[in-house]
């Protein structure tokens, strides 16, 4: 039989209850990115409150799709982000740069992964600049923040550093386990690795998923990223939602295009990283188009530059 219980005696245990509620919820592993927009440099200056909107966006973007860590414990990565203003340069002109500046590591049984806890984010809001990489009227690109933010979280960065052992710089070839599971069931059920951009130069190589079409006007590296002649199409999406569309295309190649979409393969290649992540092909997080039809080249790490046209 049930003991009754007077109204105050429930309100109470019914408050408890929701306070247990509250802190079993709050106690889920998270992602939380924040963003430092001080300037830490002679010549950086303070992001506009619209470009400093469009990192808040962008943070958002990847919380909502890297839902936690695999340990279950949360972490905040803080990255500081700024703008300078320079420009034209020997027939180039610098987009910024974006990258880890602090990691740490954590262990999952026998299983130890190298994460990012800060990174920075610097980019050029010169009107040359901003007009060259597919923004307007000052604020810049959202893809771009979005890719850029990518790599600071180790997407191309962290593949090689402290315990993570997923890729052999030069080799063009990725083989972290959920990375390659994720390319098989989307792109090619017989590949036994992720294929990685070896052109582009510096900053670009080593660090994206590959471009087949010649995006970079000459394949320049032999290897299993090249392209010897043939014309042959990129692969493209098996199944689900994005079927048929381009690895060219993805988010986290070397060559913005087309919408820039969130494969697959990326969320596999994070969960090598120690994220956990959403469900594959359950993405629904909406991508703004380009501003600009014109591709350029992203680069990681380092600087990002795009030639100029006469």
């Amino acid at each position: 039989m049930f003991a009754s219980l007077s109204l105050t005696t429930f309100l109470q245990r019914a408050f408890v209850f929701f306070l247990l509620a509250v802190s079993t919820s709050l106690s889920q592993a998270d992602l939380i990115i924040e963003f430092d927009f001080v300037p830490r440099e002679t010549g950086d200056s303070v992001l506009s409150a619209e470009n400093q909107a469009i990192f808040n966006d962008a943070g958002d973007f990847w919380e909502a799709v890297l839902t936690g860590y695999q340990d279950g414990d949360s972490r905040t990565v803080t990255v500081n982000a700024v703008g300078f203003d320079e420009g034209a340069m020997n027939g180039g002109i610098t987009l910024g740069t974006a990258g880890p500046t602090g990691i740490t590591s954590f262990r999952v049984g026998p299983e130890r992964f190298t994460i990012t806890t800060e990174g920075i984010a610097r980019f050029n809001v010169n009107p040359a600049a901003i007009s060259g990489s597919g923004g307007d009227d000052g604020l810049l690109d959202p893809l771009v923040i979005r890719h850029e933010l990518g790599h600071i979280l180790g997407f191309g960065t962290l593949w090689n550093v402290g315990f993570n052992n997923l890729y052999d710089e030069g080799s063009g070839v990725y083989t972290g386990e959920n990375g390659l599971a994720a390319y098989q069931n989307e792109f090619d059920p017989n590949a036994t690795f992720v294929p990685i951009e070896l052109d582009g130069g510096d900053g670009t190589a080593n660090g994206h998923l590959n471009e087949v079409r010649d995006n970079f006007a000459v394949e320049n590296m032999t290897g299993p990223d090249s392209d010897p002649g043939d014309d042959a199409p990129a692969p493209t999406v098996l199944l689900g939602p994005n079927a048929g569309r381009s690895l060219d295309d993805a988010l986290l190649s070397g060559v913005l295009s087309d919408d820039a979409f969130l494969t697959d393969t990326t969320l596999g290649i994070f969960q090598d990283l120690g994220f956990t992540t959403v469900d594959f092909r359950a993405v629904a997080v909406a991508i703004p188009e380009p501003n600009s039809a014109v591709l350029f080249v992203l680069l990681v790490g380092t600087a990002l530059s795009r030639r100029c046209r006469s």
